[in-house]
C-alpha cells in the first residue's frame, strides 16, 4: 500500500528548496538528513517559520524546546525563537516505546524463567 505524501516536487511553484522560511526573509539549509535525525541551520531576518520538505508525522521532536512543530499541508514546519541558529529534529516512531517495553518485559520473563530452572535443578 502506497502512503499518500505531500512533499513538494521541484517543479511545484511553491518549492524553494528542501528547507526555507515561509513567513520571513532569510535562508535555511539542511545540514544532516538521516532517517531518524534532521539538522537545519538558519539565518532569518526575524524569528519565523521554516518549512522542511518532509512529511509531518507523529514522532518528530524538535529541539531546543522553544521550537514548535506545526503542520502545513502535512509538511513539517518549525517555529523558531531566534533569527539565527541551528535546530535539531529527531524522529522516534510512536510505537517504539511500547515495542521496546514489550521486548524488555519478555526478556525479563525469559531471564527469570531461566534462573528458576537453573536453581530448581540444583536442589
Amino acid at each position: 500500500m502506497i502512503k499518500h505524501t505531500n512533499v513538494l516536487h521541484e517543479k511545484d511553484p511553491r518549492y524553494r528548496g528542501e528547507a526555507f522560511p515561509i513567513d520571513t526573509e532569510g535562508t535555511a539549509k539542511i545540514e544532516t538528513y538521516t532517517p531518524g535525525k534532521l539538522d537545519v541551520s538558519y539565518a532569518l531576518k526575524t524569528p519565523g517559520k521554516i518549512l522542511i520538505n518532509t512529511n509531518l508525522s507523529n514522532g518528530w521532536i524538535a529541539g531546543p524546546p522553544d521550537h514548535v512543530l506545526q503542520n502545513d499541508m502535512n509538511l513539517l514546519v518549525v517555529q523558531t525563537a531566534n533569527s539565527k541558529g541551528n535546530l535539531s529534529l529527531s524522529y522516534v516512531p510512536p510505537y517504539f516505546i511500547s515495542l521496546a517495553a514489550t521486548y524488555f518485559f519478555g526478556l525479563l520473563i525469559t531471564l527469570l524463567n531461566f534462573i528458576y530452572l537453573v536453581r530448581s535443578e540444583k536442589i
